[in-house]
């Protein structure tokens, strides 16, 4: 496998047009439940011996499992890493805040995440995007939009997993346990600052508030 790399050497972290096209076909396109791992396993063995590799190395039968989440669901794991390694690094370093379960989308992400480190370039990609999450972090450069856009994206996959349970609404009876303010008003739904808040700020002993921050 090839990683795309300027003539420097450094990583092209960004989507290629075929990515693009993709994601914008999947935009519209309904959520459907993720298939069972071992049908996921079958149809890439399957796919393998179709193109004359060989079906009982396990890292080959890996690169044909499909996604099953996300702009890009559908798509090989290969194919990811060679049209989108940035959207590959993000979802690996996102897993750092999840543990795996039994669930179908689980373990796909989590599978994921071995075939993206099974590569020297693909851990690279992953400690740029860490780096780059945790320097976002400490200098508070996460605007609401963005958290709020990554909320989202969470809650539909959630949605998609029925063993997942979707974060809960609020209640106004809880708006003192938030603690997401901007210059002293409310920023985003309520529903949606409460999850975010909890899931991102905390208060210290002082009473004051505090970022949680990501663990290197």
């Amino acid at each position: 496998m090839e990683f795309r790399k300027l003539s420097n050497g450094e990583l092209i972290m960004d989507y290629t047009a075929e990515a693009r096209r993709v994601a914008q076909a999947n935009k519209d396109q309904p959520t459907t439940p993720c298939s069972d791992p071992s049908a996921v396993h079958r149809e890439a063995e399957e796919q393998v011996r179709r193109q004359g590799g060989n079906y009982r190395d396990g890292a080959v039968v890996l690169a044909q499992y499909r996604l099953q989440f996300g702009a890009y669901r559908g798509q090989t794991f290969r194919w990811m890493l060679e049209n989108g390694l940035g959207y590959a690094a993000y979802i690996v370093e996102s897993l750092r805040r999840e543990k795996m379960t039994a669930a179908p989308l689980s373990l796909n992400k989590f599978a994921f995440k071995g075939y993206v480190e099974r590569f020297a370039e693909g851990r690279t990609a992953v400690a740029i995007k860490i780096k780059k999450v945790t320097s976002a972090f400490a200098r508070g450069d996460m605007g609401d939009e963005e958290l709020l856009s990554q909320v989202e994206t969470i809650e539909k996959e959630q949605a998609s997993a029925s063993t997942l349970p979707v974060a809960p609404p609020a209640y106004e009876s809880e708006v003192e346990n938030i603690v997401l303010p901007q210059r002293g008003k409310a920023c985003m739904p309520l529903h949606n600052q409460r999850w975010v808040s909890k899931a991102l700020f905390r208060k210290t002993q002082h009473n004051n508030l505090g970022r949680v921050m990501p663990k290197p």
